[in-house]
């Protein structure tokens, strides 16, 4: 079990982390990175970017360390790891250019700058949150982006077969004249729904919704005029234990002693020992076999 010391501690580290953050993105104030790290100085002394800069410390200030001499371009190298498992690198970068606005049964997610490979993870998370609401009608507005990764593109299909799967339906909103080149070379353009500003989008739903609820209603109403399935019967009944055609009764009926779960005009044939069903001619011209087994034509 944790000692009351360490659950202090942890939570004092939380708070000081969600403090700099809070300074970091609310209040506009630059913030080093040691400030949030809290690395020591044996830490330090092996920091590269701490070795460039300890002379001049606010040069420091909001710096982006992690890409710094090319360290994080490459994506699986141990460095960029080691980089996202930063507090300094997850306060600056947590959903930055991402907002997510939830509206009656409508969510957006607005983005903006470039949806590369680090933002592409921002909108995968508002996506997981969207989901998480049971909103399945979404308007993505890219009105402020300026430019967009094939990761982009590829989390936007994503995003557009998840909707389309449970119903609703995904609007890119606002693309920009420059990007629609991006959406036309990737063959996109005809497989999302785009609309200029969120009113036009937000018709649009409202015109889905009102053309699926007049369908439903005209399935219900013909559902309605359908005659109700009539209930099976099982022949000795329906006689009431004599079939007048027959000499016996119903009760001596091989039909009814060997297969009563099957209807009676139903014989079954071996071949080969294929085993085949097919309809007893006598049954063709009887009452009971119009009343169970034929089907109205309409």
């Amino acid at each position: 079990m944790y000692k009351r010391c360490d659950i202090v501690s942890s939570t004092r580290k939380k708070a000081k982390f969600l403090n700099l953050a809070f300074l970091i993105f609310f209040k506009g104030i630059p913030v080093k990175c040691y400030e949030v790290t809290r690395c020591s100085e044996k830490d330090r002394a092996a920091c590269y970017v701490w070795t460039s800069f300890r002379d001049h410390p606010e040069d420091m200030e909001g710096c982006a360390c992690w890409l710094l001499r090319g360290e994080y371009h490459e994506e699986g190298s141990r460095q960029a790891q080691k980089c996202r498992k930063c507090g300094y690198y997850c306060a600056v970068n947590r959903d930055a250019g991402m907002a997510v606005e939830n509206m009656a049964d409508v969510a957006v997610i607005s983005c903006s700058g470039t949806i590369n490979l680090e933002k592409t993870r921002g909108l995968e998370k508002a996506w997981e949150a969207v989901k998480k609401s049971n909103k399945n009608k979404v308007l993505l507005d890219i009105t402020k982006v300026s430019s967009i990764y094939s990761c982009g593109l590829s989390m936007i299909v994503k995003m557009h077969r998840e909707c389309a799967a449970v119903g609703g339906m995904l609007i890119v909103v606002g693309c920009p004249e420059f990007l629609r080149p991006v959406f036309h070379a990737a063959r996109l353009a005809r497989h999302l729904l785009f609309a200029p500003d969120r009113d036009a989008a937000l018709q649009r739903i409202s015109a889905a919704a009102a053309s699926r609820k007049e369908e439903e209603e005209r399935k219900a109403a013909a559902a309605a005029e359908a005659p109700p399935p009539k209930k099976y019967v099982p022949c000795w009944e329906y006689w009431k234990g004599q079939n007048p055609h027959n000499a016996t009764t119903c009760d001596e009926c091989f039909h009814r002693q060997k297969a009563p779960d099957r209807p009676c005009w139903v014989v079954e044939g071996l071949v080969e020992g294929v085993v085949f069903q097919f309809v007893n001619e006598t049954c063709v011209d009887c009452r009971y076999f119009d009343e169970f087994a034929v089907v109205p034509q309409k």
